[in-house]
């Protein structure tokens, strides 16, 4: 997938992907929500220091990567807005995470911006309207829907993918209205 893929493993119950020369990924080639849904999972870091969950998903036409332990370790943030990284948009930020921890991940794709949880805690979101959304070329592999991790071993768990409900929608539309004053 990438060229320099370790091995990867795949069961009914998880997903290992082991140390690449740097990235070891799957992807998901069939067809996606590319609208209104949200994206869950556990993943975790068994070896090494740097991005376990480098989540790919689309929106719209466009797609976007929620890193976790990036950039050395730390670098939480969607990747890439506007041109530039999840080290160096106004979603970055750093956190610690632990080998051998599991870590509930998820990333809404609502009508008029992007949210992202670690363990349902706020990680990242970002509004829409007026903004482009790309991944790094090293992520096209992952397109439209993937996983991946940069020079470590890692795991994924308990996927599931699926769109909001009529109620949801209606709530994010509202929500950005009043955020918006209007």
């Amino acid at each position: 997938m990438f060229g320099g893929d370790g091995p990867v493993e795949i069961d009914d119950q998880l997903i290992e992907v082991q140390l690449g020369d740097p990235m070891t990924g799957v992807c998901w080639k069939g067809d996606v929500l590319r609208e209104n849904y949200e994206v869950e999972l556990e993943a975790r870091r068994t070896d090494g220091f740097d991005f376990f969950c480098g989540l790919t998903f689309p929106i719209g036409k466009e797609h976007a990567s929620f890193v976790l332990g990036g950039w050395g370790g730390g670098v939480v943030g969607i990747s890439s807005i506007d041109g530039r990284d999840a080290s160096e948009n106004d979603t970055t930020t750093f956190r610690n995470f632990d080998n051998d921890k599991w870590y509930k991940v998820r990333v809404r794709v609502e009508p008029n911006e992007i949210r992202c949880w670690i363990d349902d805690k706020p990680a990242a979101e970002h509004v829409r309207l007026g903004h482009e959304f790309d991944i790094r070329y090293e992520m096209d592999p992952t397109v439209p829907l993937g996983l991946a991790a940069y020079q470590c071993d890692a795991q994924y768990r308990n996927l599931r993918i699926r769109k909001l409900t009529d109620k949801e929608i209606s709530e994010a539309k509202k929500k950005r209205t009043d955020d918006d004053g209007s």
